[in-house]
């Protein structure tokens, strides 16, 4: 990303200690700086509407207390739909990610903290959701490919090894490029691969990334909610 001002973030977190700790790693960010705090919804939208933020770091807690925090997740994508949310969860959600997408999925992420290992991947999520791109802990992705692995109707035993490979790393929001490199292939096979996927799981070719992102994860969404 281009040097120029810091990236304004609210951090939003019912937890004082969790909230605290989280404030300390983006204070550590040179390129990001933290102009809110909030302890709840309400003073969430107080915090987005005084300082004007790029972006809201959303801490979900786990059950039972989840609920209200995705309904207060969803608000703010209802309301700022321009403002970059990243949702840091303490686990994979179930149905959570996919209901915050109905929203879209420009300028979203939503990772596990425990999968998080440095500030430098917070920092890079954050950038990313800035642009406009969506971030998905690939331990999401996983756990619904693997749901549907042991589906026996599911299309998705038509793929290959390679193309499950492929179809992890799309879902995740990674470029051909990217998705070339991390598997040690060329682009033009990477593009083979890919539209073998959207084939035998009859999707419609897309080239943006996000619009990718989202058509695998409305398919794998859709079925898992028939099973």
């Amino acid at each position: 990303m281009a040097s120029g001002p810091p990236s304004r973030v609210v951090i939003a977190e019912e937890d004082f200690i969790a909230r605290e700790g989280i404030r300390c790693i983006v204070e550590s960010l040179s390129e990001v700086e933290v102009v809110g705090m909030a302890d709840g919804a309400e003073t969430l939208s107080s915090a987005i509407l005084s300082s004007s933020p790029d972006a809201v770091l959303f801490g979900l807690q786990p059950l039972p207390m989840k609920s209200e925090a995705v309904a207060a997740a969803l608000q703010v994508r209802n309301d700022y739909p321009d403002l970059a949310l990243i949702v840091l969860a303490y686990e994979l959600g179930g149905r959570v990610p996919f209901d915050l997408l109905s929203q879209g999925s420009a300028g979203f992420g939503y990772l596990l903290r425990q999968n998080l290992g440095a500030a430098s991947q917070l920092l890079e999520a954050i950038h990313s959701v800035m642009e406009g791109g969506l971030v998905l802990d690939p331990s999401v992705v996983d756990s619904v490919l693997e749901a549907q692995r042991r589906r026996r109707h599911s299309r998705l035993h038509g793929l290959t090894d390679r193309e499950h490979e492929v179809l992890t790393l799309m879902a995740t929001g990674q470029s051909n490029a990217a998705i070339a490199a991390s598997l040690v292939l060329s682009k033009p096979a990477v593009e083979r691969h890919i539209n073998a996927i959207f084939r035998k799981l009859g999707l419609r070719q897309e080239t943006d990334v996000s619009q990718r992102v989202k058509a695998v994860l409305f398919y794998l969404n859709e079925d898992q909610a028939s099973s």
